[in-house]
């Protein structure tokens, strides 16, 4: 029996959440009776309300749905923007029917979007798969194109990054509006910005012209000294991926970089530096080579079996030899894995047993005497 004390303490703690449900089903059946009179931002605004609250209304998505698609000619680019960026957030696909009204919509007012609005459809419909209808785009990376002047570093990779990974490539125009921006904002790029904008060209199999390479090196050395490891990492990666081997001045300041901060080094950054510089074909100077071997050796119980691998395959490609306390700290690391992987497995065996019925017991067969 709980005590009046513990019952108090339970219902005042989960007073919120009491409230919270409540609240969310009074709107849900307010919503129910005036769905047909919402207008686009009020869609809008209550889907991503509910987005925010990591609710799915499944029950009224129908209704809300059938209204947006009904008035679809009345929505702006923010309306049609924050719709489908709240169908991103639930993860749930929109109505074929919807799709079709709205992605038509958005491609006849193309030229009313802002370049924020235009990156947050593109991402959104990146999200949510390949729904993104062909003309739709076209029509975005031509309005990207145009307000290429209104783009920040942010917004550059974002773009990219989303077109990439729906699995297209930009056209023609967007390319050089990218690359003609990028250069130009070079100074307002950090190292993540960066790592990120070259890694997309690199994933897209597109080789920046050279003279976004080499803005974005002498952006790579100015802020190499306020990088964290895993963005020196990040960076010199993003140029090994695109084939391409920086000058001395940022390979130097990378190398001093990464070697003041070796003890903030993860195993996973470790393994990624020296894989860059292996790519690239470039040993690293004794210091950071030091550096990075001595922060292995005192991490190698933290390295997973692909970052392992990655390391000794990166050092045999440059010709060095790890010294005897690395791959002893390594082997011991492997044994330890192998030893815990095996105690799972016993542990799994052993409840799989517990959780088992009990065997029946065999008739013991009685000799009768005479």
């Amino acid at each position: 029996m709980v005590s009046r004390t513990k019952e108090s303490k339970f219902k005042e703690e989960n007073k919120g959440s009491q409230h919270h449900f409540a609240l969310r089903g009074k709107l849900l059946v307010r919503v129910k009776e005036t769905a047909g009179d919402l207008l686009p931002l009020s869609i809008s605004n209550l889907l991503w309300a509910f987005a925010k609250m990591g609710v799915k209304p499944v029950e009224l998505l129908a209704l809300v749905q059938e209204r947006a698609t009904a008035i679809a000619g009345d929505f702006t680019p923010v309306d049609i923007t924050s719709l489908f960026r709240a169908f991103a957030a639930m993860n749930i696909t929109p109505d074929a029917s919807l799709l079709e009204a709205m992605q038509k919509r958005a491609t006849e007012i193309s030229g009313d979007f802002k370049g924020e609005e235009v990156v947050s459809l593109v991402r959104a419909f990146a999200n949510m798969g390949d729904l993104l209808d062909v003309g739709l785009l076209q029509a975005m990376q031509e309005r990207a194109a145009v307000l290429e002047g209104d783009f920040k570093p942010q917004n550059l990779a974002n773009l990219l990054g989303a077109i990439a990974k729906m699995g297209v490539k930009p056209d023609a125009g967007l390319l050089e509006a990218v690359q003609r921006r990028a250069t130009v904002t070079a100074g307002d790029f950090n190292a993540k910005t960066i790592a990120a904008v070259l890694r997309t060209f690199a994933e897209m199999e597109i080789r920046p012209g050279a003279g976004l390479l080499e803005a974005m090196q002498e952006r790579a050395t100015a802020t190499a000294f306020e990088s964290k490891p895993y963005e020196v990492a990040s960076v010199m990666r993003a140029f090994s991926a695109l084939g391409v081997t920086p000058g001395a001045g940022m390979l130097g300041a990378m190398q001093e970089r990464a070697t003041a901060t070796a003890g903030d080094f993860q195993p996973g950054d470790v393994g990624s530096l020296m894989r860059a510089f292996a790519e690239m074909g470039v040993r690293p100077d004794a210091g950071l080579l030091d550096a990075m071997l001595e922060r292995a050796t005192a991490t190698a119980d933290t390295f997973k079996s692909g970052e392992v691998a990655s390391l000794l395959e990166a050092l045999a490609k440059m010709g060095v030899t790890p010294d005897a306390g690395l791959l002893e700290a390594i082997e011991r690391a492997e044994a330890k894995a192998a030893a815990e992987k095996a105690a799972k497995a016993a542990m799994r065996a052993a409840k799989a047993a517990f959780d088992a019925p009990p065997r029946a017991k065999a008739a013991k067969a009685f000799v009768e005497l005479p």
